[in-house]
């Protein structure tokens, strides 16, 4: 506990006056940094025997990363083509079996597919407006120490037992209770124009996003056969550990938003 306590410690004394300080700019590098060690620690994950697998994957993921948020939209188009090209012919050229070639590619094109779109549209949240990216963090940890304590309190039905024995259905209605209430609070201060009703189904809907990107990473864990993805952030884990419900509900309030109206990325 004082090793986990420690380590938060350090992380919010560097992150908040980078924020505070640079806001969009900072989001953009920490996210990719996260990004990146994100990757790493899945291709170790995923491809175990291939100690450069992270290789592709850093340079596909990190490619679409910058073109999505500088570039237009048939930059994007290029530099998926070329992100997912990489990713082919390194699977070509560096397996001998062909069962091991589709495999390895299968697994690095989900790993790409996974990290790098979550990682872009929280940044994209950050660069419209900041406190979206304080809501959906807000949203997250409101639904997860939420689902937490009501689990512990009332939990008996399991949510999905052979991926996450832990989790049950009666946490995950707690957690989401909690969330509704967090964005409320939040929007009362921070976001007055966001409306009642769609406050509740931001917080619904992201906070359900988040669950399933918890199941997720537990299933591609359970799937590699680890317990843990890596050991880089000491005290916590792992760093796809720390941002899996992010990785599904930031592209979910993003898409949500602009279906309300509130949110454009141009």
């Amino acid at each position: 506990m004082k090793v986990r306590f420690f380590s938060a410690v350090v992380a919010l004394a560097v992150l908040i006056p980078c924020l505070v300080l640079w806001e969009a700019q900072a989001a953009e590098w920490i996210v990719a940094l996260v990004m990146g060690i994100g990757l790493y620690e899945y291709a170790r994950m995923a491809l175990p025997g291939d100690k450069f697998a992270a290789l592709p994957l850093l340079v596909s993921g990190g490619l679409i990363y910058t073109t999505a948020l500088h570039c237009a939209a048939d930059g994007l188009r290029t530099a998926v083509v070329l992100g997912v090209l990489l990713i082919f012919l390194w699977s070509l050229f560096k397996v001998e079996a062909v069962e091991e070639a589709f495999s390895q590619v299968s697994k690095l094109s989900f790993g790409l597919l996974w990290v790098v779109i979550g990682g872009v549209h929280i940044t994209l949240l950050a660069k419209t407006d900041m406190r979206w990216v304080v809501l959906l963090l807000l949203i997250v940890f409101a639904a997860d120490t939420g689902a937490y304590f009501t689990g512990r309190a009332i939990g008996k039905h399991k949510l999905f037992e052979r991926v996450s024995p832990k989790k049950t259905w009666e946490g995950v209605f707690g957690g989401l209770v909690t969330a509704v209430a967090a964005t409320l609070l939040f929007a009362h201060y921070e976001l007055p124009d966001l409306a009642i009703n769609h406050g509740i189904l931001l917080a619904i809907l992201v906070g359900a996003a988040g669950v399933c990107g918890d199941l997720v990473e537990s299933l591609v864990k359970r799937a590699c056969g680890v317990k843990d993805s890596g050991s880089i952030m000491h005290g916590h884990g792992d760093a796809l550990d720390r941002v899996d419900s992010l990785l599904l509900g930031g592209p979910v309030m993003v898409v949500v938003l602009e279906q309300l109206g509130l949110f454009s990325a141009a």
